[in-house]
């Protein structure tokens, strides 16, 4: 017995493309103008069937699809429903098993498909789908109850003294100082610049890529102020490196024995702080101007608050 596929790809047939949602929107608007209240002639679907090139029963079924719609007055939807409904169906997968396995076995894709002997591709549809998620994880600070008495304890000493208690308010901040700071790398291990065809490759030196000189920046900031809606202070005090000036001993081709260099200072200590010559500056401003407190947030000084003045 032959098989019937077999006869029509020996006659030199091909199977029809299914058509694409643009083409069904045509077959349908065509059908419509071609209408007589909503009736089509014998012939019609036959005919519209052979000039877009597709069967009579799907022309049929564009048409069966719109009636309902072209009589309760809605949009005519005749987009095809095959999407999602055909070829081979899923085999589901029970992902519960994942709960018992430790978190520390579960860290990548490979480690969970290896451990629930799911592929890795049916673990990214799962996580498309929303079955299976992504979590990045960090590391939060352990508080005891010394610390967190000690927090609730800062937050309550700034509210304000003077609101009602019906009313209560934080205080204005405006007699504080915020002081953070920032490394800046001299330079950094790669860089990419835009030359013209004509010009020399830089040429850049360090005596080791692994301990490349930094240097820091203590940035100095408050809270800004507003008069009548407009802005007479932005809050920006300044942005001040901790470096020290020496004069080069010797000369070299760079410089002239005796010329004054800009030197990083390695180890910042709570001494080398609280010695450098802008901040005692800094200090006696603040006294001038009538402010009271400074706040000084370094991770250098362990994140505590040093009352200055």
């Amino acid at each position: 017995m032959s098989c019937p596929h077999f006869s029509f790809k020996l006659l030199g047939g091909s199977r029809r493309k299914d058509a694409t949602n643009e083409v069904r929107q045509l077959v349908f608007q065509t059908l419509l103008a071609r209408s007589n209240n909503g009736r089509l002639g014998k012939k019609v679907t036959g005919e519209v069937a052979a000039q877009f090139g597709l069967g009579l029963q799907t022309v049929q079924k564009i048409w069966k699809r719109s009636k309902p719609s072209l009589a309760q007055g809605n949009v005519v939807d005749v987009k095809s429903r095959k999407r999602g409904r055909s070829g081979r169906k899923e085999t589901p997968i029970d992902l519960e098993p994942l709960r018992n396995i430790p978190l520390n076995e579960r860290m990548t894709l490979d480690e969970v498909s290896r451990r629930l002997h799911v592929g890795k591709a049916k673990l990214i549809r799962y996580m498309r789908k929303g079955l299976l998620r992504r979590h990045s994880n960090n590391i939060k600070p352990y508080l005891t109850e010394a610390n967190k008495k000690t927090r609730l304890q800062w937050c309550v000493n700034m509210i304000d003294q003077e609101s009602t208690s019906n009313d209560q308010r934080f205080k204005a901040l405006f007699d504080h100082v915020y002081i953070d700071e920032k490394w800046f790398f001299l330079t950094q291990n790669s860089a990419k610049y835009y030359l013209l065809p004509d010009e020399d490759d830089p040429h850049r030196t360090s005596k080791s890529k692994n301990y490349i000189p930094r240097l820091m920046f203590l940035c100095v900031t408050a809270r800004p102020r507003f008069r009548n809606g407009v802005c007479i202070f932005d809050g920006k005090i300044g942005c001040f490196p901790l470096v020290t000036y020496e004069q080069a001993k010797r000369s070299s081709v760079n410089r002239q024995a005796g010329t004054w260099e800009v030197k990083s200072i390695a180890h910042i200590t709570r001494d080398v702080l609280l010695e450098s010559l802008w901040l005692k500056e800094f200090c006696r401003l603040l006294k001038q101007n009538g402010l009271e407190r400074i706040l000084l947030n370094l991770s250098i000084l362990s994140r505590t608050m040093l009352h200055l003045i």
